[in-house]
């Protein structure tokens, strides 16, 4: 794990949000979703 950032997006008044991960590299990813009082952290496997 190198620990950079790939990318980032900020969502304004969105319920829902598509995110194109079809520029990075096959690999393991943690995706932080922030907002108000709200984090949660997902891992995402990206196989191709």
């Amino acid at each position: 794990m190198s620990g950079e950032k790939v990318m980032t997006e900020q969502m304004v008044g969105e319920k829902k949000h598509e995110f194109r991960f079809s520029d990075i590299p096959v690999g393991l990813y943690f995706v932080r979703v922030v907002a108000d009082n709200y984090v949660e952290t997902i891992k995402l496997i990206k196989t191709r």
